[in-house]
């Protein structure tokens, strides 16, 4: 495992692992199948199950890493309209299956504040998919960005009253986020706020009987131009990349390093109706003696092989190979931050992606 992984970095790995070889077997699935219209309702239960299933997984790790202050923050400056507009786009798939849609007014005087945009669109999300549980199909949702002296308040207020009386201060004590959400209780999500220095309350409103959660954060005193976190970015690109030029040929040839068996079964199938041409290494002793004998162009390397892990196979594989100009992407069922992006290209590295992304994730990354 990573070094000082905890509990719940191990169990999401293993997750992760688990379903990996599911997410290529679909994605088999959904292409020899394309043209069975009888097939596709369940095709696509089985996507939105797999996605909502990963997404647990990643928030299950956030969670613990918020609660014990160890998940790491970009704080800096950045637009408030530009994470609002963010926040409404991650909740608008829970939004389109009940035909709802937001109404966001930012005051005048509302323009840049200080904080993690990512994490704080990620709040704001999940507010508004609370809201989006409460309220009736084809509802309008409010979003209001106001000054407050040196603060600025972004308030999510439901649309009608509960029919069930409701204790704010329970709810933002509560760790478990609403049915068909799937998001962070309001406890995580209250101290994911006070980690960059902002706050998340809630009240019931005395006249109308509606419920409004309102995210704190500082208004930016930071210049445009100081090199602070102006946009809505996270800690890694959308395909998980370490970084690395775009290549103007698609590479044919790839190295499959996996001690998972059914991981390399499926994984090589789907490759190969991808038009790839894959071989297979169950270990990284198998993997040096495999491009000892053909040096293929992209090496697929799971972190956690026996003997040698993916760590110590991608500097063996530069050390021996220095101009071979192999493209090294590292697979790994372990959570993408910050530290697991900085060892692998310590390493030698190109990009990291998330085993369960699946095959069309890899695919898309060699054509880039």
């Amino acid at each position: 495992m990573e070094p000082n992984a905890s509990l719940a970095g191990v169990f999401a790995h293993d997750l992760r692992n688990a379903l990996s070889p599911a997410r290529a077997a679909l994605e088999l699935l959904q292409r020899r199948e394309a043209g069975n219209e009888s097939l596709q309702p369940a095709l696509r239960t089985m996507e939105r199950s797999l996605a909502a299933a990963l997404q647990t997984i990643d928030r299950f790790v956030e969670t613990q890493r918020i609660i014990d202050g160890t998940l790491k923050l970009h704080v800096g400056r950045f637009e408030l309209a530009g994470m609002v507009e963010q926040a409404v786009e991650l909740a608008r798939p829970t939004l389109a299956d009940r035909g709802q849609r937001v109404a966001a007014k930012l005051e005048a005087d509302v323009s840049a504040v200080d904080g993690d945009a990512l994490r704080s669109a990620q709040v704001l999300a999940q507010l508004i998919e609370n809201a989006s549980v409460e309220a009736p199909d084809g509802a309008v949702i409010d979003v209001q960005a106001r000054t407050r002296g040196e603060r600025v308040e972004i308030a999510v207020r439901e649309p009608a009253p509960r029919a069930v009386p409701f204790d704010v201060a329970a709810a933002l004590e509560s760790l478990r986020a609403p049915p068909r959400t799937q998001g962070w209780g309001l406890a995580t999500a209250r101290r994911l706020m006070t980690l960059q220095n902002g706050a998340l309350e809630g009240e019931v409103e005395a006249n109308s009987g509606c419920v409004e959660l309102v995210m704190t954060m500082p208004r930016s005193t930071t210049s445009p131009d100081a090199g602070s976190r102006a946009s809505t970015s996270g800690s890694q690109r959308p395909d998980g990349s370490a970084g690395s030029t775009r290549d103007s040929a698609v590479p044919q040839r790839i190295l499959l390093v996996d001690d998972n068996q059914a991981v390399r079964s499926v994984y090589r199938e789907a490759l190969e109706e991808l038009g790839y041409d894959v071989t297979l290494a169950a270990n990284g002793e198998d993997a040096l003696r495999a491009v000892e004998g053909s040096i293929p162009e992209v090496a697929l390397i799971d972190v956690h092989l026996p003997t040698l892990n993916g760590y110590q196979l991608a500097r063996a594989l530069r050390a021996r190979h220095p101009s071979s100009g192999i493209k090294l992407v590292l697979l790994s069922g372990m959570t993408l931050d910050d530290d697991m992006i900085r060892l692998s290209k310590n390493a030698g590295f190109d990009h990291c992606v998330d085993k369960s992304a699946g095959p069309k994730a890899i695919d898309a990354l060699l054509r880039q």
